[in-house]
């Protein structure tokens, strides 16, 4: 399979993820037969995973075809290291939610009373 196949089905594929994923889950939480609270956290893991899905399919095989002595390697090269930085920081304030959700929950247990 080519590399242009290998994009296009990536792109498809972060597409899918980055919003009809998260369009179904918002009408699931307007039909109410999903708790909007899981169901935010699950779209922010979609967008997550979909950001991810596209750098591999988009961003790397343009990465692996450069020439190492031409300058737009070096401004790619810090673009990634920026969005490296960003993903990082990202996951770093998924966690800081994760963690402020569970005292929330066990703040909740204690209020009624289980």
């Amino acid at each position: 399979m080519g590399k242009l196949a290998y994009v296009i089905i990536g792109s498809v594929l972060a597409l899918a993820t980055m919003v009809l994923l998260p369009l179904r889950i918002v009408e699931l939480v307007s039909a109410g037969k999903l708790d909007a609270l899981f169901g935010g956290i699950v779209i922010l893991l979609l967008l997550v995973g979909g950001s991810v899905v596209a750098f591999f399919t988009i961003i790397l095989p343009t990465l692996e075809t450069m020439d190492e002595s031409d300058a737009e390697l070096l401004e790619v090269k810090e673009r990634l290291r920026m969005y490296r930085a960003r993903q990082r920081a990202m996951l770093e304030e998924l966690d800081e939610i994760k963690q402020v959700l569970e005292e929330l929950r066990d703040v909740l247990k204690k209020g009624m009373g289980e």
